[in-house]
């Protein structure tokens, strides 16, 4: 039986674990090496905000000094003047006027904000915005400045309603009182800007953001109404209510997405090195608490499956580098090779390999299966004509005995037989031309003579006394 022979191999079990051991191995090492990646950038990050953090509260620290010299001026002047007025009548009647602070002179501020050069565009001008608040409003400093300070974002409520003059870690000052209009209108101010810079953390929150979207831009309208309006009641509901509401939902979403952030990037990494491992594009994963058990999972399947792939792939090159080994070595020497590429998108490797005078041995590996069948080697395209198809049918049945040793030296470097899916017999029907056209060439393949140069019965003569004096 020597006819064209369509044959699977496999490594044996003993190759078969070192191959997975090997691949292993090598998927850890992919991982480390995307651990190492992401640390460093996570730190590149880290500095870059602590930097920044740094020259922002550099900035804070040198106008929160100045504003604390001016308190300290403001109060004098206040106890100045409560010495000074002996008129009790002329003291209450003009008590909101002239104990007011007087609008303080912030140009000194003003001018560090701009020389600051150590902060980005957007700190700059948070901080020269802060600055011409305090220039405009004295009596609310520390509140504006809670307002622009990123420790003080979740200032709770009684902090915003406790009096102008106090803060943490310095001597209560008695405000003048104010009329209540002038007080609430004060207070809406801040209240907004409040609002307004907490209402951005939930913007730059981008994985809580995507998935609240409609709730979180329900406030922007509401800021933007109220700059209009000015209704300090309901901005107050809308801050101390649905807003703290969407909050404490923040805060619970971030309990549950730190809980599963872990786990995910795990397994998101370790899918993303299976795919460079099989030289496979990775898809996109974000992690979205709605889904992410499922995605876990999903990860987990297309990494084990990616991981079978690449081994399947290493089988094959292992068992095809195996196969060229042993012809070569028992004689038969690569003529030419060729890749082609079905419309499946398979890639199919042709090797011609020399076998007798004017034949050769062509082999077909398209990594499931592998086909040997014995062809006339012609430099031009023509028919086959009688003469040559008799000729390689008697190479086919020649060619039977050397089929069976090749597989015995397989066997011998751990590649077995797996499946056998065709064993033709030795036919006229099989008989054909091959032209090497196309083929990258040896050197060897120059030494080849072609079948319509081959004296084929002189050859079979040959044959015929060695097969008579080997019986």
């Amino acid at each position: 039986m020597s006819g064209p022979k369509i044959s699977q191999y496999e490594l044996d079990q003993m190759r078969k674990r070192q191959l997975e051991e090997a691949a292993r191995r090598r998927q850890q090492l992919l991982e480390e090496q995307m651990r190492e990646r992401k640390r460093r950038m996570e730190e590149e990050i880290e500095q870059k905000i602590r930097q920044k953090n740094s020259a922002f509260q550099k900035s804070m620290n040198a106008i929160s000094q100045l504003i604390e010299n001016e308190q300290k001026k403001q109060k004098e002047r206040i106890e100045d003047q409560r010495r000074q007025e002996s008129d009790m009548t002329k003291r209450k009647s003009n008590r909101f006027v002239q104990n007011r602070p007087r609008a303080l002179d912030f140009e000194e501020l003003l001018e560090q904000a701009r020389k600051n050069t150590d902060i980005d565009g957007e700190c700059q001008e948070n901080l020269e915005d802060m600055v011409r608040e305090l220039a405009e409003e004295p009596v609310e400093l520390h509140s504006l400045l809670d307002a622009y300070l990123p420790q003080t974002a979740e200032t709770e409520k009684d902090g915003l309603e406790s009096g102008p003059m106090e803060s943490a870690g310095a001597e209560s000052v008695e405000a003048p009182s104010q009329p209540e209009e002038a007080r609430q209108d004060s207070g809406f101010d801040v209240l907004l800007m409040q609002m307004e810079g907490e209402y951005q953390e939930l913007v730059s929150d981008r994985a809580f953001f995507k998935h609240h979207r409609e709730q979180i831009l329900r406030f922007e309208e509401v800021c933007k109404r109220q700059q209009e309006y000015r209704s300090y009641q309901i901005l107050r509901d809308a801050y101390y209510g649905d807003f703290q509401r969407l909050k404490e939902q923040r805060r619970d979403w971030h309990k549950r997405y730190d809980i599963w952030k872990a786990p995910f990037e795990e397994s998101y990494l370790q899918y993303r090195a299976a795919c460079e491992l099989a030289g496979r594009m990775p898809e996109h994963y974000f992690l979205n608490l709605e889904t992410v058990s499922s995605d876990i999972e999903e990860l987990k399947r297309k990494t084990e499956e990616l991981q079978k792939e690449y081994i399947q792939k290493q089988e094959s090159m292992e068992v095809t580098r195996i196969l060229n080994e042993v012809m070569e070595e028992m004689g038969y020497q690569v003529l030419g090779t060729k890749e082609i590429t079905k419309r499946t998108g398979a890639q199919v490797h042709n090797t011609v390999f020399s076998y007798g005078d004017g034949s050769g041995i062509h082999v077909m590996d398209s990594g499931e299966r592998i086909t040997m069948e014995i062809v006339g080697l012609e430099e031009e395209g023509r028919e086959i004509d009688e003469e040559e198809k008799d000729y390689l049918a008697e190479e086919q049945e020649h060619f039977c005995d050397s089929f069976h040793e090749i597989e015995k030296e397989l066997e011998k470097r751990g590649v077995v037989l797996k499946n056998r899916l065709g064993m033709l017999p030795p036919s006229k029907e099989y008989s054909a031309l091959m032209n090497l056209e196309g083929y990258t060439m040896t050197e060897q393949s120059k030494k080849t003579k072609s079948l319509s140069k081959v004296d084929k019965k002189a050859v079979r003569k040959q044959k015929s006394r060695q097969y008579l004096n080997g019986q």
